[in-house]
């Protein structure tokens, strides 16, 4: 597994896994190819999808010098922080962790799915 399911490294995501409820919160961790993730967190961020493209989008979002650093960490065994999808808030967090995992061509990555009750 390339993934840590035990920490984001953002304390508020990291409560949430250990349990701590927030009132009007559920979180979960569910599996999805790194696509849909990329699709869902274009989404999430309220980009008119009658403009841009989700390939042009990652374009100007993922930096390809931080995925190649990510990559070689996770190839060397390091575990990356769990990516988020937090529709409460319209954020996300993982998707370079999403492009080095469909470039290691892993099938299914666990995401946080923050979201209210």
């Amino acid at each position: 597994m390339m993934f840590n399911l035990k920490t984001t490294t953002i304390p508020y995501y990291d409560n949430l896994l250990l349990g701590k409820h927030i009132k009007g919160i559920t979180s979960k961790i569910i599996y999805m190819t790194p696509m849909k993730y990329l699709q869902e967190s274009f989404e999430l961020q309220k980009y008119d999808l009658s403009f841009i493209s989700l390939k042009e989008h990652l374009r100007t979002v993922i930096s390809i010098d931080l995925v190649n650093k990510y990559r070689e960490k996770t190839i060397r065994g390091s575990k990356m922080p769990l990516p988020i999808l937090d529709y409460t808030r319209g954020l996300q967090e993982g998707r370079h962790r999403a492009v080095v995992a469909k470039s290691l061509k892993i099938e299914k990555i666990p995401v946080l799915v923050v979201k209210n009750k």
